[in-house]
């Protein structure tokens, strides 16, 4: 299981796991 590292718009680290990875690519 692939665990992705996410930064959001506060700079705090989000663990997201490849069920939202398309979310992940929206964001970025």
């Amino acid at each position: 299981m692939n665990i992705t590292y996410i930064y959001d718009m506060n700079g705090c680290i989000l663990h997201s796991s490849i069920s939202v990875h398309s979310w992940t690519k929206k964001s970025l």
